[in-house]
């Protein structure tokens, strides 16, 4: 396991975290991504995502699990840096298993670091080149040698793709900590679910057959005991939310805090998911 913080000398001051583009970092060929099963979020995605948090703490403690470029990071740090977030300290703890994009992930790190610094604003980060699955899993699992779980209230996350086979590693790393699902993204979505303190938020794009069918009801059934959902949106259009990529998932963003009571009421939104789409 390989952990960086952000490098303050990596950048000269610039504020504005304009996210490199997803289809213009050239760091890993189309059968590298596909195999990973790892998609970037497109930043107006990621500004979507990140506005549906419910008010922000003034000590955000963000775990991005799969973070890419860092977009989703980046969404929430322009969201914190508004005057009226209330926000006043920000840690950041970042997986990415994909050691191509590291260097992208650094650079937006260090931009999010110089805003904050802008916006007297404390930001930490921590950069775990690891695979979330297994280093997650062992950290609930409470083994012998097992780190202890992080601190979170808000979780972001643009979850890998890919069916996992029954006998698979991380089929078994996350059967023993109770979670059985067939595929990577309902394992992202159900570790954050369980590392999440009380209270704590989760905003997520995936694809939405977790909503229906029997292969996905043990997952259904294991996240809706821990989390209450609040918002869904659906995006009309399979392949508008990652465009760049040809992804012909159909895609839907939700919005979910850990614990309380159910809502009397979720909201349901839909778009077709282009650049300034109404919702």
């Amino acid at each position: 396991m390989m952990r960086s913080g952000v490098d303050r000398a990596a950048t000269a001051p610039h504020y504005s975290i304009t996210m490199l583009a997803p289809a213009k970092i050239k760091v890993r060929e189309r059968t590298h991504k596909e195999n990973l099963g790892q998609f970037l979020t497109p930043t107006e995605v990621s500004d979507f995502i990140a506005s549906l948090l419910t008010a922000l703490p003034a000590h955000v403690r963000l775990l991005d699990a799969g973070a890419g470029a860092g977009a989703l990071t980046a969404a929430l740090v322009r969201r914190a840096c508004q005057p009226s977030s209330g926000v006043r300290r920000i840690d950041v703890l970042a997986y990415e298993i994909d050691p191509s994009i590291l260097p992208a992930l650094r650079r937006t790190l260090a931009e999010c670091e110089a805003r904050c610094l802008a916006n007297d604003i404390v930001f930490k980060a921590e950069i775990r080149h690891a695979d979330f699955i297994q280093e997650m899993s062992s950290s609930l699992s409470g083994g012998l040698f097992s780190a202890i779980p992080p601190s979170i209230n808000v979780a972001l996350v643009n979850p890998p793709y890919k069916k996992i086979q029954t006998t698979s590693p991380e089929r078994l790393a996350l059967r023993a900590v109770g979670l059985e699902t067939s595929n990577l993204y309902t394992g992202f979505v159900g570790l954050l679910a369980r590392v999440l303190e009380p209270g704590g938020q989760l905003a997520a794009i995936t694809p939405r057959s977790f909503c229906n069918g029997p292969y996905f009801r043990p997952f259904r059934e294991d996240f809706l005991e821990m989390m209450r959902l609040h918002r869904l949106h659906v995006y009309d259009s399979r392949a508008a939310a990652f465009s760049t990529d040809e992804v012909l998932q159909e895609n839907v963003v939700f919005h979910a805090v850990k614990g309380g009571a159910q809502p009397k009421h979720i909201i349901v939104s839909s778009s077709s998911g282009a650049t300034g789409a109404s919702v």
